[in-house]
């Protein structure tokens, strides 16, 4: 594994083996036949030199992560638009299931996923630039950066005397424990003045930091194990910046379990001892054009969630959705719905998961009100500012003809 970049005058090296140590030189130039018609200033002297070391690595063999130079990442300059950063896995697989006793677990948060870096500014002073997951600066190009409607969250990072060339993988969220995701979406979707209005009057967001990937210019991502980085993630609190929160648990049963009593999202798996490879050994940290999943050192750990509910169809009403297709004359989607604790039916969302073609046919026909068991993987509550009591994937788990749809009651309404 090797990679070079140049800052200024300066040439980056940085070498090793996957999974195994990594050494990094840097060497700085002075400028050639200064006063003469060929003068090179010391930055081109260096880029020169980067070029030549390039072209030798090729000739030994050397094949490039993103397919254009071995260049890869310049931590402290504007990241390319084409990057993307990894993803935990989206359910943990065997060979992370083997490890699960000596996993550590992160609190998923449920906001809007960026990346942070910390780079010189134009008067010398560090300056902080945030970029959604896929690489955009602005919001709607609008031409505004990121960073300009999150003075909070720079001026935090400023005040944990960052290195400049930093680069945080994070989360955008509501309040230090509580996660509002309509919110957080209101403030990234609407425009940046609106944005910093909304924030001065409803609370400014919070950044979770949960990994790094460059840390003061060396490449910790790649050179460093999860526990390593976790032992400085940790360290990082100030105002709105926030270390992700990590557990223990004995296995992912009791971790989900863990998660559904709070009625968190859920956990990220980390294999504290793993690096960010894929199946072959090979860096996947970050890639050109889709984002990876290095499943052997991530996943993701989410509670099913359970609860009782009215359903209702009645479609010339606007009750549920009539089918489609093969399902014209059957059941669409059923709508759901709670009772408060006025006694007062309250609309949650429409469900059409988990019927089968039988069962669609079953209840075009059935009498309504009925009481049905649901799965779903997060609900929101507009009593915790949500913009609607809906579920998150909700799938018909069964039929309840042993309960009364008098009996589902939800005091959070």
């Amino acid at each position: 594994m090797w990679s070079i970049w140049t800052v200024g005058p300066t040439v980056h090296t940085q070498w090793g083996t996957v999974n195994g140590e990594m050494q990094n030189t840097a060497t700085t130039f002075d400028a050639l036949y200064v006063g003469q018609k060929n003068e090179k200033s010391a930055e081109i002297v260096a880029e020169d030199h980067m070029n030549r070391q390039i072209e030798l690595k090729k000739r030994e063999g050397y094949a490039s992560v993103l397919g254009e130079s071995l260049v890869e990442l310049n931590p402290y300059t504007i990241l390319p638009e084409t990057i993307r950063f990894y993803k935990p896995d989206n359910s943990p697989g065997e060979k992370i299931r083997r490890k699960e006793a000596s996993l550590a677990y992160t609190r998923k948060r449920d906001g809007f996923s960026c990346i942070v870096q910390v780079v010189q500014g134009q008067y010398g002073g560090p300056e902080v630039l945030i970029y959604s997951r896929t690489m955009r600066r602005t919001c709607k190009d609008e031409g505004i950066p990121w960073a300009a409607r999150f003075p909070l969250i720079c001026a935090s990072l400023e005040k944990l005397n960052v290195p400049l060339g930093t680069v945080f993988l994070g989360e955008l969220v509501a309040s230090p424990q509580v996660d509002n995701k309509d919110y957080v979406s209101t403030v990234c979707n609407s425009l940046t003045q609106k944005a910093l209005e909304v924030q001065m009057s409803t609370g400014h967001l919070y950044f979770v930091i949960w990994d790094i990937v460059f840390w003061g210019g060396v490449e910790v991502l790649r050179s460093e194990t999860w526990g390593q980085r976790g032992q400085r993630i940790s360290q990082l609190t100030c105002d709105y910046v926030l270390p992700v929160e990590t557990f223990s648990f004995p296995d992912m049963a009791a971790a989900a379990e863990y998660a559904a009593s709070l009625g968190w999202e859920g956990f990220v798996a980390v294999d504290p001892d793993g690096m960010c490879t894929g199946a072959k050994g090979a860096f996947i940290g970050y890639s050109e054009g889709e984002a990876k999943r290095p499943g052997e050192f991530s996943a993701k750990i989410k509670p099913k969630l359970e609860d009782d509910f009215i359903a209702r169809y009645d479609p010339s009403k606007g009750v549920g959705v009539p089918g489609k297709g093969k399902h014209t004359g059957y059941v669409g989607s059923l709508a759901l719905y709670q009772l408060n604790s006025a006694g007062e039916e309250v609309y949650i969302c429409d469900m059409g998961g988990g019927l089968t073609d039988a069962l669609r046919k079953d209840l075009a026909f059935a009498e309504y009100p009925i009481c049905v068991k649901v799965e779903f993987a997060q609900r929101r509550y507009k009593s915790n500012g949500d913009i609607s009591n809906s579920l998150e994937f909700p799938v018909l788990v069964e039929i309840r003809s042993d309960k009364s749809p008098s009996e589902c009651v939800n005091p959070y309404l």
